[in-house]
């Protein structure tokens, strides 16, 4: 069966279909339950619909920012708010020429402005987004074949959300307690659980005109007079033994962990 518009293809939800697409985002590898990968890209239909690809290695050819593209045999998974395209060992890639479509739908799905995390949070699946917010936990890096990750959970005045940095965004320094925007993330869910994700134009820019933050201290190491102020965040204080005793009492008697101010 042939399909030229996606309006027809919804209709045959998981059936086979044609598509004629052109790329828009740069592909990016996701990881996979089973520890395998899978690229992922983002499309518009020549019915104007935004399409979010999953494509395996072997079907990449032709798969480039910008291109127009014929895929036949792929399957379907329509939802109210994104239209899943699904790449099957049956399924063929070829170029295609040019055809006309609404780019107003295409600067609607892609602009990036700077909302709220409640605001995130309720935005449409894949959506891309900018937030303003404060680091309050930060994951060591992860790292598989082919790919890394760090997990960080931002919070404002309007809530708090996970952050999944990918690639070389993982190797970004950030702490416990600065605050950050990150630009051109992107809307996410998985098992029910909403979350942000980077994506390869995603920009962090750290505020350093902070002049305290809050750090979680896990433990102190006593040298003397002086003491070494062990932190969540693997960062490091050293503080005088008699200025903490007055902030904190005994120091063999405190319970871990504890939040601080550094200003």
């Amino acid at each position: 069966m042939v399909v030229h518009g996606l309006e027809q293809a919804r209709e045959t939800k998981m059936a086979y279909v044609v598509l004629k697409l052109k790329i828009i985002s740069e592909p990016t590898v996701r990881n996979r339950a089973d520890g395998s990968t899978i690229q992922h890209c983002i499309a518009i239909s020549a019915a104007s619909k935004i399409c979010d690809l999953y494509i395996a290695q072997s079907k990449m050819k032709h798969i480039e920012l910008g291109k127009y593209i014929t895929v036949t045999r792929c399957r379907l998974n329509d939802t109210v708010k994104v239209t899943h395209v699904n790449f099957t060992e049956e399924t063929k890639v070829a170029g295609s020429s040019a055809f006309a479509y609404n780019e107003d739908v295409v600067n609607d799905f892609s602009k990036a402005k700077i909302v709220t995390i409640a605001e995130a949070i309720g935005s449409p699946l894949k959506r891309r987004l900018s937030i303003t917010a404060s680091v309050i936990t930060a994951q060591p890096e992860k790292c598989g074949k082919g790919w890394k990750r760090r997990d960080i959970t931002v919070a404002d005045d309007n809530g708090q959300v996970m952050i999944k940095l990918w690639g070389d965004k993982a190797t970004k320094k950030l702490c416990v307690g600065q605050r950050a925007t990150f630009r051109n993330l992107r809307k996410e869910e998985y098992n029910s659980q909403k979350y942000l994700a980077s994506t390869n134009e995603t920009e962090l820019e750290i505020d350093t005109t902070e002049t305290e933050r809050q750090v979680i201290m896990e433990g102190i190491d006593e040298e003397g007079q002086t003491c070494t102020l062990i932190c969540k965040d693997a960062s490091v204080y050293k503080a005088e033994s008699t200025l903490l005793e007055a902030a904190f009492g005994h120091l063999n008697q405190l319970t871990f962990p504890i939040i601080i101010i550094i200003i």
